[in-house]
């Protein structure tokens, strides 16, 4: 087995690791809604690999914004004690504050809209939940 192959095999036992803890803990399945996803799974060939393949991609999608926003957080610290230091600053160093806030607001925001797009699509029609 290769190195490409053992990585894989380690996210996806990672992966089904963390479906069946919340298996576990998620109570009872909606009988209506279950049915639904064999009945989908049934008809879509490579349903669960491709599932598995965008949720592991999600995954590694989620932690790399984290940390561009743990980033973002220590650059804003960093900023901000230096301006504690040196009380003195201007206005566009304010601006150059705010502008890293709301870039991180949406870099937030745009993670957040990624994962809900990709787990549920951009689909509006909700009336099956």
């Amino acid at each position: 087995m290769n190195a490409h192959s053992t990585e894989a095999q380690r996210l996806i036992e990672s992966l089904f690791h963390k479906i069946d803890r919340h298996a576990a803990q998620s109570g009872p399945q909606d009988p209506t809604v279950a049915l639904l996803i064999q009945q989908r799974t049934a008809r879509t060939p490579g349903a669960i690999y491709t599932m598995a393949q965008m949720l592991i991609g999600q995954e590694r999608a989620i932690a790399q914004l984290q940390q561009q926003l743990a980033d973002a957080r220590r650059n804003n610290q960093h900023t901000s004690e230096h301006r504690r230091e040196n009380p003195t600053g201007d206005f566009l160093s304010g601006a150059g504050q705010i502008a890293l806030g709301v870039g991180g607001g949406i870099l937030a925001a745009e993670a957040i809209e990624g994962v809900a797009e990709g787990l549920f699509g951009d689909d509006d029609d909700d009336s099956w939940w």
